[in-house]
């Protein structure tokens, strides 16, 4: 896709392009020895699942909560804000589970495993990215890596790649997010964009500081390089996203179209009308239900997610860096789109191979054992251990839009285990 931008974004990308040359002397990073690893931890069998966004990581979460209960762990299930707001230091040493692996997790690794907890990662982040070292070096930190007690691969590529760049442990876990409800199939067409860099809410300026502020790097070499290829793909996609959208307007006049705007983007890029609007479920789940076929944009994680769902769909280019730039029927037009969901409509089907990038999920099975080695013979109760906290979180505008208030038998339902509340968004489940 990177060579197939249309003209009228060829300004565009030559003034992001210009823009990214103008911020490379202003974004630099000091590099500092990596830390010793931490000492010996003794921990009981208690499990931390901290979530950030609902809609996409308390499906997963919730299921894997209610296997370790079943291999008998307490598990506390609920906002990253409230499990993490006092340190950890107040919470009985365990095991905290981390969705990412940048600079800001590098400061959480270091603060829990200081309060005696050991700390597993699964990068949420890498989950649609193709397995290469130099990607991995590029969305990852150093020093996150360094310190992670595992780090969980969703499958055996990205656990070689994991290999190559940390000395870490690395165990084969597959991932949660293989996991989806049962879905309701219907009429409609969602159509989800992929644009955040180019098209975010923040100025691109900003979007690039936030990136390198994240990863603690510079704008340089790999990483410099990355940020170039994502402008090219993500206006390139644009682009023929827009195209398509028109044509699926006119090929499809009785259908709806449904357009899921990716939440890092300026939605009011977007047009709507007639037969075509805005989706604004809280979750992808909840976008798919209802859905006859989606359309993608090459490399976005919504063709993976898709695939896993068994929900048709359709492939907009061949470009990205993520690994569905070659799941799915293929499109480089809209008119070819258009012709794509009109056979999926009619005849179904699912291309691809995923097997290499995501195992069967094992992450209760190895949280169990990563437990066993650093195990200790008492397990203290969390619940009187809770009550104590001199502070807490509660419910706030900001965060109850990543993580909408929940009640105890949604989670309990999900979980297949007792959930009993024990602060805002926030569960014990033993």
């Amino acid at each position: 896709m990177a060579n197939n931008v249309p003209h009228r974004f060829s300004e565009n990308v030559r003034q992001t392009l210009q823009e990214l040359e103008n911020l490379k002397t202003s974004i630099i990073v000091e590099q500092t020895p990596l830390p010793p690893k931490p000492a010996t931890r003794f921990v009981g069998r208690n499990a931390y699942l901290p979530i950030e966004i609902a809609g996409r990581e308390l499906y997963g979460r919730a299921k894997l909560a209610g296997d370790l209960v079943r291999r008998g762990f307490q598990v506390v299930l609920g906002a990253t804000w409230n499990l993490g707001c006092n340190e950890y230091r107040d919470l009985p040493p365990g095991i905290l589970l981390l969705k990412t692996l940048n600079a800001l997790d590098a400061e959480k690794i270091k603060i829990a495993q200081k309060a005696g907890h050991i700390v597993a990662v699964l990068d949420e982040e890498l989950f649609s990215i193709r397995p290469n070292a130099e990607w991995y070096r590029t969305q990852t930190n150093e020093e996150a890596l360094h310190l992670s007690d595992m780090i969980c691969a969703p499958g055996l590529r990205s656990a070689d790649i994991f290999r190559e760049v940390t000395d870490s442990k690395v165990e084969v876990t597959g991932t949660p997010r293989r996991l989806f409800p049962e879905l309701e199939q219907g009429e409609d067409i969602l159509v989800c964009t992929k644009a955040g860099f180019v098209n975010g809410q923040r100025s691109f300026r900003e979007n690039v500081i936030h990136i390198c502020r994240v990863y603690n790097k510079a704008l340089s070499g790999e990483v410099l390089d990355y940020m170039k290829g994502d402008v090219i793909d993500e206006w390139a996609g644009l682009a023929l996203l827009l195209d398509t959208v028109q044509a699926l307007s006119v090929r499809f006049p009785s259908r709806r179209i449904r357009l899921r705007v990716h939440p890092a983007e300026n939605f009011k890029s977007y047009q709507v009308g007639g037969n075509v609007v805005f989706d604004s479920s809280p979750s992808f789940f909840e976008s798919l239900n209802g859905a006859a076929v989606l359309v993608f944009v090459s490399g976005c994680s919504t063709g993976i997610e898709t695939f896993f769902a068994g929900v048709p769909s359709v492939r907009l280019g061949a470009g990205g860096y993520g690994l569905s730039h070659n799941l799915h029927v293929g499109a480089e037009t809209a008119n070819e789109a258009a012709d794509a969901v009109a056979a999926q409509i009619e005849s179904p089907k699912l291309l691809g191979d995923l097997s290499e990038h995501y195992s069967p999920l094992s992450l209760g099975e190895k949280l169990d054992e990563l437990q066993r080695e650093f195990a200790d013979d008492t397990t203290k109760d969390v619940e009187p251990v809770w009550r104590k906290r001199k502070q807490e979180i509660r419910s706030q505008p900001l965060l109850s839009a990543k993580f909408p208030d929940t009640p105890d038998d949604v989670i309990a339902g999900l979980a297949g285990a007792d959930a009993k509340s024990i602060g805002w968004n926030t569960w014990l489940l033993k």
